[in-house]
């Protein structure tokens, strides 16, 4: 019996125990979602801590709740509190900030001007995750893993998203890296062996991969040159379609001048092949029929060497 009763005597202090909790508004409030809770703004609380009652601040942010107001709380949901004139406003923080698609964005060109693309890029995201919408609140936003195909601009990589608690939430990435170029292309149809003039380029701009190479992005590199091939219009222009424009002719007669100390000689021979200018063209002497090795000086000019070729020059 003196068992049973000191049981009920312990349960009754229990409960009243459980009934005089003391509901005290918290000296410093954090928020820890994108909603504020009672929980968040009181202690002592059970059942009623998770009752959302407004937005919490926006990441990295915060926002402060005037007496009166969390007064009008705490009656609207029956909380044991009552101010004791002492209370400062509530200051409620929220720690790190909200990450979407664009600083997702913004760090993929951060690794790849790291990395020596200089280009201004354009980016795309592939996949469902990353739309319009994509939000993730965090401290910190890393790439891990990244990998580029410079042919074609294909790329994959982990997006780690670190909490303001240090907690890491690792997220697949993919898509196209794209570099964007303005580059001369010719404005009329250029035949092979044509020269390009100014009149004939314009400027285009082009979307291409990061590592692309032998794009003509001068007007420098393409003003003067020949087309090796016929250049469309609007087409970019390679450096592999570029050449200096032939200034000796196969089978034109040109100028030979053979130069030493003290003497020029000149004669007359006939160009086996086409040439530009600074090229090495081979050349027949029409009086011994023996070929000369010379190099292209100007128009239908060439240059020969003096050992052997001598005799072959002053040979008339």
């Amino acid at each position: 019996m003196r068992t049973l009763c000191l049981a009920v005597l312990t349960a009754g202090l229990t409960i009243c125990g459980a009934a005089v909790a003391e509901v005290q508004l918290r000296s410093q409030a954090q928020a820890s979602g994108d909603t504020l809770t009672l929980g968040d703004l009181f202690e002592g609380l059970d059942a009623k801590a998770n009752i959302v009652v407004g937005p919490a601040p926006a990441p990295g942010s915060r926002a402060t709740y005037q007496v009166k107001h969390i007064v009008a709380l705490a009656r609207i949901h029956g909380l044991d509190w009552r101010p004791t004139g002492r209370e400062a406003p509530l200051v409620v923080a929220r720690g790190g900030q909200q990450f979407g698609r664009g600083e997702v964005i913004d760090r993929l060109r951060d690794e790849l001007r790291a990395r020596g693309y200089r280009d201004r890029l354009e980016i795309d995201l592939a996949g469902r995750l990353y739309d319009a919408g994509f939000k993730r609140t965090g401290a910190a936003l890393a790439l891990r893993e990244f990998e580029l195909n410079q042919i074609s601009g294909q790329f994959s990589a982990t997006l780690v998203v670190t909490s303001h608690a240090g907690q890491r939430e690792y997220l697949p990435l993919s898509g196209r890296a794209l570099a964007v170029r303005r580059v001369p292309v010719v404005q009329r149809l250029i035949r092979r062996g044509e020269t390009i003039s100014e009149a004939d380029v314009g400027w285009t701009e082009l979307r291409l991969a990061p590592g692309t190479r032998g794009i003509a992005e001068t007007m420098d590199a393409v003003l003067g040159q020949a087309a090796r091939r016929p250049l469309r219009p609007g087409d970019p222009l390679q450096e592999a379609d570029l050449t200096a424009p032939i200034i000796v002719q196969k089978g034109t007669l040109v100028t030979m001048v053979l130069q030493a100390p003290g003497l020029v000689l000149t004669s007359t021979g006939r160009a086996l092949e086409n040439a530009a200018i600074g090229e090495a063209v081979r050349v027949m002497n029409p009086h011994s029929k023996r070929t000369i090795d010379a190099t292209v000086i100007g128009p239908d000019q060439v240059r020969v060497r003096l050992r052997r070729q001598f005799a072959a020059t002053t040979n008339q």
